[in-house]
């Protein structure tokens, strides 16, 4: 029998987790919010399986789907759905990763992994097609009303310039997206500059929320973490460093660690960075 390419887990109440298991350091989660009227998705993975098939499995509801940022690994399912929300600022980066050169690297070293297809995958189908998606533009304050959960966009720059999360007051939760969580890259071309990072941080600090839930972690983090995170990059010290390389990214940064062995001690967090964005 074949095995099921996607693994879900809920969360919370009428809160999913969809687990994309591509490789250890490269797995992402799609996070499913259902409401009473509507559903919302956020991030559509590395579009290797079929997530729309799996969300109509867990709701018929009405999807409404949004981008928490541009990176490939969150947007490349995007063709699946008609309308897409992503910040303006993001634009731009989805434009770019979306490109065959890289979702070509990406299978090939999945492949190198061996990552587990899902039957029928074609690669020279995936690497050519064409994100035909609507893209609707969205800002800092727009609310999704699901019927009965409210979640508002909070414009969080830093991982990306255009990164969103999406708040629900109600439930007091920031879905965060990749600019909250124990692990940050900071690193990239199109990333801000640390002390706007700061920033960003200290302004998710003032929400009023209990948890976090990150799209590369299986679990709420407590709000605890923005303290930590504050800490960590206003004390990043170069000579403290280790050289960080990810063989999914060409590119390579430097990456500042506080509170324990890396990725296994509860009070763990890291920046990844380089200099010019200190």
């Amino acid at each position: 029998m074949f095995k099921q390419y996607f693994t879900v887990n809920e969360i919370m109440d009428g809160v999913y987790h969809i687990n994309e298991p591509i490789i250890e350091s490269s797995t992402v989660c799609c996070t499913l919010i259902v409401g009473n009227k509507k559903a919302l998705l956020i991030d559509t993975g590395y579009g290797i399986g079929d997530l729309k098939q799996l969300v109509n499995s867990i709701t018929n509801l009405p999807i409404i789907v949004v981008n928490s940022h541009g990176h490939i690994d969150h947007v490349s399912g995007n063709h699946q759905f008609s309308e897409v929300y992503i910040h303006k600022e993001d634009i731009e980066v989805k434009d770019k990763y979306l490109i065959a050169d890289i979702k070509n690297f990406l299978i090939e070293y999945f492949k190198q992994q061996k990552l587990e297809f899902p039957e029928g995958f074609l690669k020279e189908k995936y690497v050519n097609r064409n994100d035909n998606s609507i893209v609707i533009p969205v800002e800092e304050g727009h609310v999704f009303d699901l019927g009965g959960r409210e979640l508002e966009v909070i414009h969080l720059p830093g991982h990306t310039k255009g990164s969103i999360s999406l708040l629900d007051r109600r439930n007091r939760i920031l879905f965060s997206g990749d600019s909250i969580s124990s692990h940050v890259l900071m690193y990239l071309e199109e990333s801000t500059s640390i002390k706007t990072y700061i920033e960003t941080l200290k302004k998710a600090n003032e929400l009023d929320i209990d948890n976090i839930i990150a799209s590369h972690f299986t679990k709420p983090y407590n709000k605890d973490i923005i303290n930590k995170l504050i800490h960590c990059a206003s004390h990043i010290d170069i000579s403290k460093s280790t050289i960080y390389a990810n063989p999914a990214n060409p590119m390579e940064g430097l990456m500042y660690a506080e509170g324990g062995e890396p990725f296994v001690s509860p009070d763990f967090v890291s920046i990844v960075y380089t200099k010019d964005n200190l």
